[in-house]
């Protein structure tokens, strides 16, 4: 994983989203430590039922609602779904 320097600002300090950039790395930070426990979670669960989407998943288990990019991918914009299930990840990866 990359470690990203703290002293890197790629905003505006007038810019009416500072807040939502400064915490766009801690985000994306824990969206690769919840990647691989997703994967981790898909390797011991060896059953022929296949395993639902990361992006499903992260919303069953961590009440959050990623958008996805007109690829499918991931990108830094979520909804809290689910307020429990959300503090839980705001203890566990924040």
């Amino acid at each position: 994983m990359v470690n990203v320097p703290r002293d890197i600002q790629d905003w505006d300090d007038d810019d009416p989203d500072a807040e939502f950039h400064r915490n766009r790395w801690d985000y994306w930070q824990a969206m690769g430590k919840i990647a691989q426990e997703y994967r981790a979670a898909k390797d011991k669960c060896r059953v022929s039922i296949p395993a639902p989407h990361l992006w499903r998943w992260i919303e069953e288990q961590y009440g959050l609602r990623v958008t996805l990019d007109a690829n499918g991918y991931i990108t830094d914009k979520y909804e809290v779904v689910d307020e429990k299930k959300y503090t839980m990840f705001l203890l566990k990866f924040r």
